[in-house]
């Protein structure tokens, strides 16, 4: 209770008491047999969710797991992977994995994203985080539609933020065959040290998924909370509209002491300091308030604030006036 957490973008609210309900009467035979490979029931619970096939869904260990067997099933050494830098840092480690050929598109996060500059690397495989990381954007539907009909690769749509959005992508890839959707139970559904995420796709994609996944990726307890988190809507849509009244809050304050606030489609803030970014994150670090300082070149003027409770919020702002 003595530290606040603002440096991992976990949501600050407990799972569905939906969850908590399956922990406590969860049958332990499904300890001691091999879970279903193929998360049937999963995958049905996503489909009547999202009005899909369940053919077009595939379910991994967390989205980082379904974005490393995106690089294993499409990608062969030194084929061109391509993605808008600033963003997420393991796009370019499993680059380096499966020795591809990483190109880093650099803009500049106050403008959209370079789109006739990513088109024109023509990637084997193209990466967009959506809503962005680590500026915490909206990337517009339009250029994700123009990138999935220009692209000639695969195009991957990481919607890790999704739930704090106001539009996704899923209408994108059901129109496009070379559209991945990427997302994960981590943020909106309070599941992050369950690592369970979802692939949406052609179902010719998700065959490739499955063939270079390992049989029993996701455990027996993780299928069964999913379940229960996701028929749980309108616990998660509370709790997602609780979120975005208190990132609303937290911007307005931080732009009355004069800090630049990105507008946010996520469950954080990226903002620039009136003071040193670096001196501000140690200080608040010696107070026990932890929030996520990058000492890159171009973004080390800023930092990533996970949006809180109200009462986190309040006290990272009392600490951070009482340090100006």
């Amino acid at each position: 209770d003595r530290i606040i957490k603002l440096n991992s973008n976990e949501n600050p609210y407990p799972p569905s008491p939906q969850v908590l309900k399956v922990l406590q009467n969860f049958n332990t035979e499904f300890l001691r047999r091999y879970q279903d490979p193929h998360a049937q029931e999963f995958r049905a619970t996503v489909g009547t969710l999202l009005n899909i096939s369940p053919e077009w869904i595939c379910v991994g260990n967390g989205a980082d797991h379904l974005l490393e067997l995106t690089y294993r099933g499409f990608i062969e050494p030194q084929d061109k992977v391509v993605y808008p830098t600033p963003t997420y840092s393991l796009y370019e480690v499993l680059a380096h994995l499966e020795a591809a050929n990483a190109v880093s598109i650099d803009f500049d996060t106050d403008n959209p994203i370079p789109l006739q500059n990513i088109i024109h690397e023509q990637g084997k495989v193209t990466l967009i985080a959506s809503p962005a990381s680590p500026t915490g954007h909206a990337i517009p539907n339009s250029i994700l539609e123009t990138l999935a009909q220009e692209l000639k690769g695969l195009l991957v749509i990481d919607e890790a933020y999704c739930d704090f959005a106001e539009e996704t992508a899923l209408s994108i890839v059901q129109y496009h065959p070379n559209v991945i959707l990427v997302r994960t139970l981590s943020k909106g559904y309070s599941l992050a040290g369950v690592r369970l995420g979802y692939a949406i796709a052609h179902p010719d994609i998700i065959t490739v998924l499955n063939k270079v996944k390992d049989t029993y990726s996701v455990d027996a307890i993780a299928l069964q909370i999913g379940v229960a988190a996701i028929q749980d809507q309108a616990y998660k849509d509370e709790k997602v509209a609780l979120i975005k009244r208190s990132r609303q809050k937290l911007s307005t304050a931080l732009q009355h002491l004069d800090w630049g606030v990105t507008p946010s489609a996520t469950n954080f803030l990226w903002a620039k300091p009136t003071q040193d970014a670096a001196h501000l994150t140690a200080q608040l670090k010696a107070q026990q308030i932890y929030i996520r300082h990058y000492p890159d070149r171009k973004l080390r003027n800023h930092v990533r604030i996970t949006v809180g409770t109200e009462a986190q919020n309040q006290k990272l702002l009392q600490v951070i006036q009482s340090i100006l």
